[in-house]
């Protein structure tokens, strides 16, 4: 409701409409970095008015996966049957109306595992990296080895040959980085030039919000690179 205090509320569950679906939440995903920053009220959108999902009272919530419990007898999507499962951009709440026709999400099959496939969200935005960058780079440094920055690590991974590097201070990170296949990390700048020699890498993305390294990540880029902020 304001930085530093965090509510729970109760409403009486929703009816649903023309075009809408009941869904009951079964696990939702937390954005530390997002969330945390609304919650100590250092988020750079709350004094945005251009930016209105920032605002307090704010209600937190990237993605959730849901049972169906009710469909509108208008919607008539076969996916979308009493006791289907689906990922979509919920909230952490235990009731959500869905309105398949305008909302983001997809039908999930038996065999999915809930705890690993609730990140997807986090992942597709990792993956805007990967997808601004002017030129294909074959020498990156992620700043940040939170979720974002190692998401951003492994897509960028994917491409032969490609160098990546990560870098963070805090062990813990960099150690589930090792964990997630990242074979390159480091915990501070002295170490760069070790991997991307004087040139520098081609392209730096700066994951971890912190608005101080933007200066550090346009130094270390090479003359004509990428700098990405996510």
């Amino acid at each position: 409701t304001r930085p530093g205090v965090v509510e729970c509320e109760s409403q009486p569950r929703h009816g649903i409409g023309t075009g809408e679906v009941l869904l009951r939440t079964r696990i939702t995903l937390i954005s530390p970095g997002t969330g945390l920053a609304l919650y100590t009220g250092t988020h750079s959108a709350l004094n945005d008015p251009e930016v209105t999902f920032a605002k307090f009272p704010f209600y937190p919530g990237y993605a959730a996966i849901s049972d169906v419990v009710e469909v509108g007898h208008d919607v008539v999507d076969a996916r979308l049957q009493p006791g289907s499962r689906i990922y979509h951009w919920g909230k952490h709440c235990a009731w959500t109306v869905l309105r398949p026709a305008n909302d983001v999400w997809i039908s999930l099959g038996e065999d999915v595992a809930e705890t690993r496939v609730i990140f997807a969200r986090l992942a597709q935005i990792s993956a805007v990296a990967l997808h601004r960058v002017r030129a294909k780079p074959d020498k990156i440094l992620v700043l940040g080895a939170g979720m974002i920055g190692n998401f951003c690590a492994q897509w960028f991974g994917l491409a032969p040959n490609a160098l990546i590097v990560i870098q963070d201070v805090n062990g813990a990170r960099l150690a589930l980085a090792a964990r997630c296949g990242i074979s390159n990390r480091i915990s501070g700048e002295g170490e760069h030039a070790a991997f991307f020699g004087p040139g520098g890498p081609d392209c730096v993305v700066e994951a971890t919000g912190v608005p101080a390294l933007v200066p550090d990540a346009l130094r270390w880029v090479r003359r004509g690179g990428d700098v990405e902020l996510e």
